[in-house]
């Protein structure tokens, strides 16, 4: 293993999902749908708050790498499998460990312990 990725893996960080997080990226992404806006239609399909945009889980888990990023290091593969749903105000705990020399497994729960993301994240360093 590299060791610039030793050094830096496993980590661990902890964010709480605010609805302003989920509405910045309804605007961003032009996803409107309204389990992620609104609490009675996400409430009406049947979950007990709004429902976070799984690509917006998918975008805060590369912040396990955004501090390599731009400086040697580059993203070439990154894909999260969406296990359960994330809900506004919860709390998302992503972690990423070395798996291989340039590979990272990303692991992300809830509050609950719940698992509610999987995936892997591979760099390539800058030539």
């Amino acid at each position: 293993m590299d060791k610039n990725l030793e050094g830096f893996f496993p980590k661990t960080f902890v964010i709480l999902i605010t609805n302003k997080m989920v509405e910045n990226y309804a605007n961003v992404s032009h996803d409107w749908n309204p389990i992620h806006l609104s609490i009675e239609a996400a409430k009406q399909a049947g979950y007990p708050q709004k429902v976070v945009h799984g690509m917006l889980s998918m975008a805060i888990s590369s912040r396990l790498v955004s501090p390599l990023l731009g400086q040697s290091w580059m993203i070439q593969f990154h894909q999260i499998k969406l296990i359960a749903p994330l809900y506004v105000d919860d709390l998302l705990i992503i972690t990423g460990s070395l798996v291989d020399h340039y590979e990272l497994k990303i692991h992300g729960e809830n509050q609950h312990r719940q698992v509610v993301i999987k995936g892997r994240l591979s760099l390539r360093q800058r030539v």
